[in-house]
């Protein structure tokens, strides 16, 4: 299934990128698929090409799963070779699991501090917050109550390195240095 679950799972991500940048394009931040004209899509595409080619997962997950299965498509109408084709019950099929592993994800009690922060600020707009003030020159962050299921820890130090690391790439550091230290580093790192 992986053939067919990895380029879904990846056409579903661009999509809702797409989605979230064009929301005209989308019905209910999905972009439906089967039997529409591609000519919209892929112009729309190619003008975002460099936000929807970005390492970064700027869309709205909750809608994953309804992307991936409008993704399983044939890939072209035959009636109308400017289309999409109809729906692709083979493809579906292959999907199946990972739209429930995904789903299960989202769910799940452990990962809800990621998921679901309901109304809290997010941890990237603390960290924004901290790196524009003056005066503060501490900022702790703890993962304490984050769970060691699902590897959330790590999924979430990974996540935080990999901000911090663009942030310098991009030369935020330069006038301001910074130091992280992780403690209990085993805990987050494999």
């Amino acid at each position: 299934s992986g053939q067919t679950q990895v380029p879904k799972l990846r056409a579903a991500m661009k999509s809702l990128k797409l989605a979230r940048l064009e929301p005209d394009l989308a019905t209910d931040g999905v972009i439906i698929k089967a039997k529409r004209e591609k000519r919209e899509y892929e112009e729309l595409y190619r003008k975002h090409i460099n936000i929807i080619e970005s390492p970064s997962a700027d869309f709205d997950i909750y809608k994953l799963t309804r992307q991936i299965d409008e993704e399983c498509v044939y890939i072209n109408d035959f009636e109308n070779p400017g289309n999409w084709g109809k729906r692709n019950e083979n493809e579906r099929s292959y999907c199946v699991s990972l739209i429930s592993r995904i789903e299960d994800v989202l769910s799940a009690p452990e990962l809800s501090c990621i998921f679901r922060i309901d109304g809290k600020r997010s941890i990237l707009e603390e960290i924004e917050d901290f790196l524009s003030s003056s005066d503060k020159s501490v900022l702790r962050i703890s993962l304490k109550y984050v769970s060691f299921a699902y590897n959330a820890r790590e999924v979430l130090a990974n996540a935080l390195g990999r901000n911090m690391l663009s942030k310098a790439r991009d030369g935020c550091f330069l006038e301001k240095p910074l130091l992280i230290f992780v403690d209990e580093a085993h805990n987050f790192l494999d």
